[in-house]
């Protein structure tokens, strides 16, 4: 299956961008004889480094044409643009839920101001040390935002400190990252138990700047090499958000025309593939 995979689609990493531009930065040209679709994949998060801005941003992408590979009589495809994420500097709302939250505390001590972060209906206090259920501890010196990030994960996570049923049952808070300790780290990422589940979330903050937010997401942009206009068959993303640069990756797969099935691959279009096609079990 993994050979078969090779032989259907050529595929090719657009862009991977760990800065971003809030100007459209437009991929290397690829040529689409001997193919019949092309499709990209873009995968981005919202969350500006610096959490007192309270900024917000939403992703926009464009596929180019050209008759060259260098990018000669370059032209939009307007009919190809999509855009996603959050641009506003408050709240995520129901014209924009989130399938999974980020959320990003800064280094400023506690204040006497209590902090209020709504997740759907459920309202979160900050404490100078945690007393009740949901609320949880923002004390601290140099490390309060790891401090405060820790106890909002244990916090949210426990069905006897959140009383939101409906969060306990469906979303999990956990480490932004692949390592195993919360500790040094001020983000937290909430997303669903159930990977394959619809819920959606909502977020409200009291206006505060301690704390920064943002959201996952995926973009799809897809055209037939048929309906490309003729002489410009070399095809390029342009990408970029608003605001605020993000970070980003954009994937492109080229589905080949009458791809031989059980031929052997020639061309290394994935450095590595594997489709599991039995049990390995013993």
């Amino acid at each position: 299956m993994a050979k078969e995979f090779q032989e259907r689609y050529k595929v090719d990493l657009l862009n991977f961008d760990s800065t971003g531009a809030t100007t459209v930065n437009i991929s290397r040209y690829y040529d689409m004889a001997g193919y019949r679709r092309a499709d990209v994949l873009i995968a981005a998060r919202t969350l500006p480094a610096n959490a007192s801005t309270g900024i917000q941003s939403q992703y926009s992408a464009q596929l180019y044409l050209a008759t060259s590979a260098t990018g000669g009589g370059q032209t939009a495809l307007s009919s190809a643009t999509v855009i996603a994420g959050k641009g506003a500097t408050v709240n995520i709302t129901a014209t924009a839920v989130c399938n999974e939250l980020f959320l990003r505390w800064n280094t400023a001590e506690y204040e006497t101001t209590v902090m209020t972060l709504t997740i759907g209906t459920a309202a979160f206090l900050s404490s100078s040390a945690a007393s009740a259920a949901m609320m949880y501890a923002c004390a601290g010196a140099s490390a309060n935002a790891t401090v405060a990030s820790e106890g909002f994960k244990t916090m949210f996570n426990s069905t006897t400190l959140n009383t939101s049923t409906v969060l306990t049952e469906n979303w999990i808070a956990v480490n932004p990252h692949s390592s195993s300790t919360k500790a040094a780290d001020p983000v937290v990422r909430i997303v669903r138990k159930n990977a394959d589940s619809t819920h959606t979330l909502l977020f409200t903050s009291d206006g505060n700047t301690h704390i920064q937010y943002g959201m996952g997401l995926t973009m799809h942009l897809g055209v037939d090499a048929q309906h490309l206009p003729d002489g410009k068959r070399y095809i390029a993303c342009g990408v970029h958000s608003s605001d605020v640069a993000q970070p980003y990756s954009a994937m492109l797969l080229r589905e080949r025309v009458n791809a031989p099935i059980g031929a052997v691959s020639v061309t290394k279009d994935i450095n590595k593939s594997k489709t599991i096609s039995a049990s390995t079990s013993k």
